[in-house]
């Protein structure tokens, strides 16, 4: 019986470590660590959102001046996502009796999309100087272009009021807006880049993540990557505004030097520049050389591995807006929170900007899935504890038998003569 124990025993050690892994391996598979997040995980997330907001309300007659002050608040602070996410969010922050007039008055709206109506009718419940204040900063709607070339105002942790924003103005309503998200590029032209290297290889290496990640975005080819242009450009821009600004978490922001580091590395981009200004020629023809040094430059291997986190920024930046996205990726403190922040922005768009702005990291526990597992993982975790509580026995036994006083053998009486 003790060699059966001591049998059990061993294989049980060597088995439940093996359970664990597999059940680790099933959970994550479960999480919005995955880069494409199932139809069922988004609208678990959506509930989530709605919950929470439904936690924020104020009862009674203050619920209405408390969900205007929240829209106010974002718009003072130029954060027009955040408000917008607040004014779709007018059902769950609203008292029943409002919340049922909003929905009426939305499914009356003549055209547009669910949230293009909710907002038009969340408008008419705000006082006039909040909806006069959301319709100006909503307008105009065009192509962003963010001037990438004015510092950030040294601690201030925003973007600097120097950046100049162009708009290509396109015909528009003004509400129509509210639910639509330009696109845009901080990161300029070759020329730019090219005028950048100059000075970099002179010794200027102040901002030398942002020189690199711009001309990773502008030359690195969508295949190496698997992220669109369009959507590498956005992803990138985001983050230049975002480093700029020192909105990054460090701990984001070193992991991320790291990997861009690794994608671009100093030695060969180093070498590629100057060559590409060893000699004289004109400008257009000494920028395309800068274009050809960064393609040279850039490790293969290590983009593949940077460019799933782009496409989760990128993707959020298509969900919410370009100050949305920020409002989102500067809670980040790894490369599973930027996933976590692409499924809150792809269930809740700016309604996730909104709680984000509120709650700040917090917001990214409203996941779906952070507890639902699959019928897999609960028959794996099932099996590690039957596996657990078998070891506990085997042990004790053993203990037991180890502890027991042995019993004393009795001597017969000898026979009689």
């Amino acid at each position: 019986m003790g060699a059966a124990s001591a049998l059990i025993f061993n294989l049980l050690l060597f088995v439940i470590p093996v359970l664990g892994i597999q059940l680790l391996s099933s959970v994550y598979q479960n999480t919005p660590q995955q880069n494409a997040p199932s139809a069922e995980m988004i609208a678990e997330t959506r509930r989530s959102i709605e919950l929470a907001f439904e936690k924020l309300s104020v009862p009674g007659r203050e619920a209405r001046a408390h969900w205007a002050d929240l829209v106010e608040t974002e718009l003072d602070a130029r954060n027009v996502s955040a408000a917008r996410g607040f004014l779709l969010a007018a059902p769950q922050l609203l008292t029943r009796e409002d919340a049922r007039a909003i929905l009426a008055a939305a499914e009356d709206q003549p055209s547009g999309s669910t949230d293009q109506r909710l907002l038009r009718a969340s408008l008419l419940f705000l006082p006039n100087n909040v909806r006069v204040g959301y319709e100006e900063s909503a307008q105009p709607i065009g192509i962003e272009l963010l001037t990438p070339e004015v510092p950030a105002e040294e601690g201030s942790g925003e973007p600097s009021a120097a950046y100049v924003e162009t708009v290509v103005p396109t015909q528009f309503d003004a509400v129509d807006h509210m639910t639509r998200t330009p696109q845009f590029s901080v990161l300029g032209t070759v020329e730019d880049l090219a005028d950048r290297g100059r000075t970099w290889i002179g010794g200027d290496r102040k901002r030398s993540k942002e020189f690199k990640l711009t001309g990773f975005a502008m030359t690195v080819d969508p295949s190496v990557t698997g992220v669109p242009s369009v959507r590498m450009t956005q992803a990138a821009s985001v983050l230049k505004m975002a480093l700029r600004a020192g909105r990054l978490d460090d701990d984001y922001a070193r992991a991320l030097a790291q990997r861009i580091d690794a994608a671009v590395p100093d030695a060969v981009l180093t070498e590629n520049i100057e060559n590409a200004f060893a000699e004289v020629a004109p400008l257009r023809i000494r920028a395309e050389r800068v274009r050809a040094a960064f393609e040279a430059s850039i490790d293969a291997r290590a983009a593949a591995r940077l460019g799933p986190e782009l496409e989760q920024i990128g993707r959020i930046v298509e969900n919410t807006s370009a100050r949305g996205a920020i409002t989102l990726i500067s809670e980040a403190q790894s490369a599973a929170d930027i996933h976590r922040a692409r499924l809150i922005a792809q269930a809740g768009g700016d309604r996730a900007v909104a709680l984000t702005s509120l709650l700040g990291r917090d917001a990214f526990s409203l996941t779906g899935f952070n507890l639902r597992w699959s019928i897999d993982t609960i028959l794996r975790l099932m099996a590690l504890v039957a596996a657990g509580l078998a070891l506990c026995l085997v042990t004790l036994s053993a203990v037991m038998k180890m502890f027991k006083p042995k019993e004393k053998s009795q001597t017969l009486p000898a026979p009689a003569a």
